[in-house]
């Protein structure tokens, strides 16, 4: 029994492996994974691979849990249990702070602006954000894909005035969706 990361924040992944060794035939059936006596959700009935079951979860509160896998037999081989191994999960991870900003808050008419969403807290964000202007999207900027926590969109296409610009978090699997800004741009 083997954990990819012994001690990780509530929210992120750890993957868990059992390893059935077997004689002259490979092992098959299936593993269970617990966590202090309690199936671990979506790891439940792994099919045994090349003498080993993978579980990947994002699911586990913060805690010390003793993590089993319930090995369940086969023609040739007894049931059995990997394990145990103690996983640590710290807190919740930190709320998503989600910030904006401008490479220039007043521009001219055709001048090139450079909006950034920065995302931070959170179980490593990933995802996209659609940058608006007022209740419309900006041209180019739908998916600005997240890296090391910000996306950008760089557009010279807004009209002389004032306008309200806001960056909209997709979310992904371990981080809700959320909105940056808005902020001011005035195009002169």
């Amino acid at each position: 029994m083997d954990s990819s990361s012994y001690t990780v924040n509530a929210g992120q992944s750890v993957m868990f492996t059992a390893r059935v060794i077997g004689g002259t035939s490979a092992p098959t059936g299936s593993v269970t994974f617990k966590a202090s006596g309690n199936a671990i959700a979506g790891c439940v009935s792994v099919a045994v691979s090349n003498g080993q079951a993978l579980c990947t979860t994002t699911g586990l509160a913060a805690g010390n849990y003793q993590v089993t896998g319930d090995y369940s037999g086969d023609t040739a081989y007894t049931a059995g249990v990997a394990g145990p191994i103690t996983q640590t999960v710290l807190g919740a991870p930190a709320a998503l702070k989600l910030g904006i900003d401008s490479s220039r808050y007043a521009s001219k008419l055709g001048q090139p602006v450079t909006f950034t969403v920065t995302i931070t807290g959170g179980s490593s964000p990933a995802g996209t954000v659609r940058f608006t202007d007022g209740a419309g999207n900006i041209a180019g900027c739908n998916a600005a894909s997240l890296a090391s926590g910000t996306a950008t969109c760089t557009t010279k296409t807004l009209a002389r005035g004032s306008h309200a610009i806001r960056g909209w978090y997709s979310g992904d699997a371990a981080n809700g969706a959320g909105v940056a800004g808005p902020i001011t741009q005035t195009v002169n």
